[in-house]
């Protein structure tokens, strides 16, 4: 009886691992309507240590991703984005701050970093209490079969 329930259970922790495993890959590579607007922008963790960063295909050159990150810290933020296009693409980023008394500053971008390139914004100010908002977004190319990392970092 009890070769049976060791059994079942290793039967039943290998169909969860192997569920799981299955639905975070088709998850990561068929975003497609998440994170569309500012409204809608996708929560992100800041990273401080050791990090994986995020990765997701832009499906067209009107596709845009949105993320998140509201500083609930207690103290000031200094925070980094970091976007590595696909090798065949020219991704940019660009960010806005929600200020504790709901002002939205004006859209900043990184500099053009060309296809396949690597670009950092750094020194991003976030007070407490405001929202990080950063959009990811074309500026030629796309190429929806592969995937462009972010990482959002901060000290």
């Amino acid at each position: 009886m009890k070769i049976k329930k060791l059994f079942f259970v290793l039967v039943s922790v290998c169909l969860l691992t192997f569920s799981q495993s299955a639905f975070a890959s088709e998850a990561s590579t068929k975003v497609i309507g998440v994170g569309d607007t500012l409204s809608t922008a996708i929560p992100i963790s800041l990273c401080t240590g050791s990090c994986s960063s995020i990765a997701l295909p832009l499906q067209s050159n009107t596709d845009v991703d949105w993320f998140t990150w509201s500083n609930n810290t207690g103290s000031d933020k200094y925070t980094s984005i970091n976007l590595s296009s696909p090798a065949t693409a020219n991704y940019t980023v660009a960010y806005q701050i929600r200020y504790t008394n709901g002002a939205l500053s004006t859209k900043v971008y990184a500099a053009d970093a060309g296809v396949g390139g690597f670009t950092t914004l750094n020194y991003i100010l976030v007070p407490p209490g405001a929202t990080l908002y950063f959009e990811i977004s074309a500026r030629s190319s796309v190429d929806p079969t592969s995937n462009y990392n972010v990482l959002l970092t901060g000290f």
